[in-house]
């Protein structure tokens, strides 16, 4: 059994390549060659204030970088791409005769808004063999949002989203699939 947790940034890797669109285009980095860069990358505290506080806590430019993966997924250029290294997935786990559990993972603080990207995700993955997916979605919705996320300042799933998504897989490896 092979199990791919999807993120909606796994398609990032194609869009770093142009500034036009990569999602870290909303967020200011420091030059870190300038004394001011390089203190604020060396030292916890500026580094923590200005990172984290200033920076990936903006409401503004964290729903700008959930935009910009959505519209990705919705992007043909970049989806066929993304799906070509995912049908090398599916073909892989195909030649060694595994089962591909594919985790679906909305933005957690834009479990709603994330679903025509995952649709699209849904969608490669529905036919093909060997393949099931679990979709994550419907067990995070109504949970309150800081809950699913580490902390207010690291939007990855928390403990309890991570607890959810193992007894999910829990339940398709063990044959009660839900």
């Amino acid at each position: 059994i092979v199990v791919l947790g999807y993120y909606l940034n796994d398609v990032d890797y194609i869009l770093f390549r142009d500034k036009a669109t990569n999602p870290n285009s909303v967020f200011s980095f420091l030059d870190v060659n300038s004394p001011l860069g390089w203190f604020t990358l060396n030292f916890f505290v500026p580094n923590y204030a200005y990172y984290n506080i200033a920076q990936f806590t903006s409401p503004q430019k964290n729903t700008n970088f959930t935009d910009v993966l959505i519209r990705a997924h919705l992007d043909d250029k970049v989806w066929n791409e993304q799906a070509g290294n995912l049908q090398k997935m599916v073909q892989w786990t195909t030649d060694h005769n595994a089962k591909l559990i594919v985790l679906l993972w909305p933005q957690l603080a834009a479990i709603k808004e994330s679903q025509p990207a995952l649709q699209r995700v849904r969608d490669f993955f529905k036919d093909k063999p060997n393949v099931q997916i679990a979709d994550i979605s419907p067990l995070l919705e109504g949970k309150p949002t800081l809950s699913l996320l580490v902390n207010r300042f690291d939007s990855h799933p928390s403990i309890e989203a991570n607890k959810i998504a193992a007894d999910l897989l829990y339940s398709i490896i063990s044959g009660n699939t839900p």
